[in-house]
């Protein structure tokens, strides 16, 4: 009998073990679909510009360029001209943590950001790791997020 409590235990321990390895971002899906869905805004852009860290733990927030818009465009619009936004600002980055999304960013790399509206009207945080802009990667947004498709 105590040779099962045993098996017991250890099984519980890797179960847990297991599940703190692979979250990403305080989630358990980490693919473009799941973030997709998740998320509040998505949107490509490029890296303009960083500001400096607040702290010693290299942490920054970013600006970022927004070219094509796929999810939140509400979220996007100024209040005032109800244009949309060219440039939006974004945090938490620095070096790489990826159960609290942060992560570094290239400069002249586009990528998908997939973002948390917040109570500012121009920062929003991040809510899954950025991506990569590629064919494969916007498909699969446009895909998941397509109204019609599922009739």
């Amino acid at each position: 009998m105590g040779w099962c409590r045993y098996r017991l235990l250890v099984l519980g321990l890797l179960l847990l073990i297991v599940h703190m390895n692979c979250d990403s971002c305080e989630t358990k899906f980490d693919d473009v679909q799941s973030s997709a869905i998740f998320a509040d805004v998505i949107f490509e852009g490029t890296l303009t510009g960083k500001k400096q860290p607040v702290d010693s733990s290299n942490r920054y927030n970013i600006t970022v360029k927004v070219h094509k818009i796929h999810k939140g465009k509400t979220l996007l619009m100024t209040a005032e001209s109800k244009k949309r936004r060219r440039y939006v600002d974004l945090g938490v980055f620095g070096p790489e943590d990826k159960y609290l999304c942060i992560t570094e960013i290239e400069e002249k790399v586009k990528y998908l950001f997939f973002l948390r509206n917040t109570s500012s009207e121009r920062y929003f945080e991040v809510n899954a790791l950025p991506v990569k802009q590629s064919k494969k990667s916007s498909r699969a947004v446009r895909k998941i997020l397509c109204k019609r498709c599922g009739k």
